[in-house]
């Protein structure tokens, strides 16, 4: 494993940014603190072991780094962030509490309090912190302010504990804000990130659609054609690929206009889509007048049904054509071919075969189909 490979891993735990997107910074900087928290608890261990003979300490200190490495080996195997958090700030509530009862601020000890409302209120939700943080500041005023002249080797007095309070409140509140400030920024880029999530959805679906029809285009074509070509293979279905073309079209546009005609084609796709509605039929525009269509199905029987019911659908249409040399409303000619030979057949053998079909259904006087 790569160096920025093992380092991402030890961050984020290989939990996918799109499970805790808005919250991945503090994914990050939950594992950033428990690494340090695991740590320096790891060598105050040793310290108060062998060098300070403090036990009292040294047994906290034990519970602490079994504690935090237990709640990193969570996070990585269990993926469970919300747990971690709550976790890791109980312990460092316990903790702090505990040493500052024990350690009555000798060697400036209560300096390591200020850590708690900061990683309480980063890593959890503010709203929710604030109280915890609340009640761990209760407490430990208490103790201060009840251990007046008492908790240290100097002076400590009223005034000691008054500015302990006034320094403590001051730092949760500006983290407090802080955050509250972060969460405001957070929440517009995230309203912007979906706006250009939705915006690059409509591209993508604009891109494979004609911009009449609304058929899917030549361009999604390819597409289609490879992922259903493998579902009838892997299911030993039917495969049909056919291509349509309007009976006289030109004619149609030089006497009614092409406002007419393109009313005409909209309204011919709107009635392919509604006989071709099964999740395995697909209706594509290749351009001008020429139309074609996939379906998949394990009955051929039933293809060859579906695609004459469309003809004569599109002919119940009623579009009048008087120019049509073969019926008095707007006809389609159509040649099919249906195939369970995937071995000999790919995409341009299919497109051809359909092609000489259709070429040959006008040949015989359009207005029909044939199947290769």
């Amino acid at each position: 494993m790569k160096t920025s490979e093992l380092f991402t891993t030890l961050l984020t735990a290989d939990i996918k940014y799109e499970k805790y997107s808005r919250n991945y910074r503090r994914l990050v900087l939950l594992n950033v603190l428990l690494y340090i928290a695991t740590t320096m608890s790891g060598i105050f261990l040793f310290i108060n072991i062998f060098k300070l003979e403090d036990y009292l300490v040294a047994g906290m200190d034990l519970i602490v780094c079994l504690s935090l490495a237990y709640a990193i080996y969570d996070v990585h195997k269990n993926k469970r962030l919300p747990r971690a958090i709550n976790l890791f700030v109980f312990i460092l509530f316990a903790f702090l509490l505990s040493f500052s009862l024990v350690n009555q601020n000798e060697s400036n000890g209560l300096v390591w309090t200020i850590f708690f409302p900061l990683v309480s209120i980063l890593l959890m939700n503010k709203n929710q912190a604030l109280p915890i943080v609340s009640f761990f500041y209760i407490l430990l005023f208490f103790f201060a302010f009840d251990g007046v002249g008492t908790w240290q080797n100097g002076d400590w007095n009223v005034v000691s504990s008054l500015r302990l309070m006034a320094s403590s409140i001051t730092l949760t509140y500006i983290v407090y804000f802080m955050e509250y400030s972060h969460e405001i920024s957070e929440n517009k880029l995230e309203l912007i990130r979906l706006k250009e999530k939705e915006t690059m959805k409509v591209l993508a679906e604009l891109s494979i659609r004609d911009s009449l029809t609304k058929l899917y285009n030549r361009r999604h074509l390819d597409t289609i054609f490879k992922k259903e070509f493998q579902t009838a293979k892997r299911h030993d279905y039917y495969f049909c690929f056919f291509i349509l073309d309007i009976d006289y079209f030109k004619q149609y546009n030089d006497t009614y206009g092409h406002k007419m005609g393109d009313d005409a084609l909209c309204t011919l796709s709107e009635a392919m889509n509604a006989f071709m509605r099964r999740s395995e039929d697909f209706v594509f525009r290749l351009g001008g007048e020429e139309f074609c269509g996939i379906c998949v199905n394990k009955d051929e029987s039933k293809i060859q049904a579906q695609l004459k019911v469309l003809l004569h659908a599109i002919q119940s249409l009623e579009i009048e054509h008087k120019s049509s040399l073969v019926s008095s409303v707007l006809t389609v000619s159509m040649g099919v071919k249906i195939t369970k030979d995937y071995e000999k057949y790919d995409f341009d053998t299919l497109y051809k075969e359909a092609d000489d079909a259709l070429y040959k259904a006008k040949n015989e006087g359009r207005n029909r189909l044939i199947f290769s």
